[in-house]
């Protein structure tokens, strides 16, 4: 049982990281959509 833990612990860790890093590369991906659109409707 006390083995187990910390590899658990290690999953739900890099689980979160993995969904941080994703939303962060959505929200960039996002701005920059946002942003392209804007200069195409400027020109």
């Amino acid at each position: 049982m006390n083995l187990e833990r910390p590899r658990i612990t290690k999953m739900i860790m890099h689980a979160e990281y993995l969904i941080y890093t994703t939303k962060h590369f959505q929200v960039k991906k996002e701005a920059e959509i946002q942003n392209s659109a804007f200069f195409n409707k400027v020109e």
